[in-house]
């Protein structure tokens, strides 16, 4: 029975020596030599065992790591380009001082006791692009957008075959055609053809759009208001082409009227059929009341407040109310505005408005000004037309210990605003969407 207990004891060691080690946590400074500073930062990126500074490994993991390097290093550099590379020496080691053989390598931060993986590459010349052939067929084959991107492929011969520039514009081509609503096209030939001995590719990209998309019927899913209403704020049509610029447009439009606290418009691409893509919109009205206050202090006024109350009429589908009072030691003011939407309530609308201000200058200098106005506003893209009529009246003493003085204007108005950053806006949706 003793050999049975010194047997126990034994595996009870091994257990433990195993135990320990798998905490024994490290990582390792990874050196690359014969590599230019560009490429050694995309490998050192992609090698698992550099990346051990984030997560510590136990010794056992680490020799792994450094066991794939070679593999990872080499798929790396042919990503890029350098198909005749080759690791000519790869060695892991504890560092021990500076005069030992790792004394020629920068060592960074290492102390004694830290792990050291350096990796000698043979680098080779590059593969080269020797031939492009891009092409598009389907009925989106001669869509100016997508023309413009064959037309700017990152590929011409000569150039070093980089695969992930490939990946890209390939995707980008793609998607491009997904936007413009082409929303069956596929890649049919992608082919990189690479003559090793020659160090030269032939590059063959064929994308086939096939027919284009339309929209279908837009339906309204728990309207918080009447669908006749929100129809309005619709400019399109069912039938016009499907792209990703029509579906924000439709967004904005909801947006842009400040009534609803939550947009969704949902492509319903999983039921289209004979090419018309149905559209569900779910929207969420904001509160029936909202109320804003502020304070502040400012040296021509002394402390100030302001309060404002909103109201957004149910039984009145876009008619709101909006009242303001603003009270500091200089102004009393109060203003009252009527919303009523127009035919398209994202971009028209007449305002009715009316204010009340007491602007005290002196003691016996003051200024009583009231008025009422009616605007008509309407947005036609980056510009703002703004027509009116606003009756003013003013009681005021300029002079102390005269008499009030008092005035009635009628004053017609017409403006134009240009707002270029909506102009800006749509620029990027266009280059983006289309």
């Amino acid at each position: 029975m003793k050999w049975a207990a010194r047997l126990r004891k034994i595996c009870q060691a091994i257990s433990l020596t195993v135990f320990l080690s798998s905490f024994s946590c490290c990582f390792a400074e990874v050196i690359l030599e014969g590599l230019p500073e560009s490429l050694e930062k995309q490998v050192l990126s992609d090698l698992s065992i550099a990346q051990t500074h984030e997560a510590a490994l136990s010794p056992t993991a680490l020799e792994a790591e450094h066991q794939h390097a070679k593999a990872e290093i080499l798929s790396t550099l042919q990503s890029l380009g350098y198909y005749g590379a080759s690791v000519t020496e790869a060695q892991l080691s504890v560092f021990n001082d500076r005069t030992d053989d790792m004394s020629n390598f920068e060592c960074g931060s290492l102390t004694p006791g830290d792990w050291l993986a350096v990796y000698r590459v043979s680098l080779g010349k590059p593969v080269l692009v020797k031939s492009v052939y891009i092409h598009l067929i389907g009925a989106g084959k001669d869509h100016p957008v997508l023309q413009t991107i064959l037309s700017q492929s990152p590929f011409k011969p000569g150039d070093v075959l980089v695969h992930k520039t490939y990946e890209n514009y390939k995707q980008k081509l793609l998607s491009r055609a997904l936007q413009f609503g082409y929303l069956d096209a596929v890649i049919v030939h992608s082919e990189i053809a690479i003559n090793r001995e020659k160090r030269e590719a032939e590059i063959t990209l064929i994308v086939d759009t096939r027919e284009p998309y339309y929209l279908g019927q837009i339906t309204f899913i728990d309207p918080p208001y009447p669908t006749d209403f929100l129809n309005r704020f619709i400019l399109l049509k069912p039938g016009e082409p499907y792209t990703t610029a029509k579906l924000l447009q439709l967004h904005q439009a909801f947006g842009e009227s400040n009534l609803f606290k939550k947009i969704e418009v949902i492509p319903l691409l999983d039921r289209r059929i004979d090419h018309e893509v149905p559209i569900n919109v779910r929207l969420e009205s904001k509160l029936q009341n909202s109320y804003h206050a502020s304070l502040g202090y400012g040296t021509d006024t002394g402390p100030r407040g302001r309060l404002g109350w909103e109201r957004r009429r149910q039984n009145f589908p876009g008619h709101r109310i909006l009242a303001e009072t603003q009270i500091s030691e200089v102004l009393r003011q109060v203003g009252v505005q009527y919303f009523i939407p127009g035919q398209h309530p994202n971009t028209d609308q007449l305002v009715l408005g009316t204010q009340w201000a007491k602007e005290i200058i002196l003691p016996d200098q003051y200024s009583r000004r009231y008025d009422l106005r009616v605007q008509d506003i309407r947005k036609r893209k980056q510009f703002e037309f703004i027509t009116g009529i606003e009756f003013s009246g003013e009681d005021f003493r300029d002079v102390p210990d005269e008499p009030e003085k008092r005035s009635h204007l009628l004053l017609p108005s017409m403006s134009v605003i240009w707002n270029h950053a909506n102009r800006e806006q749509e620029k990027n949706s266009e280059r983006q969407y289309g």
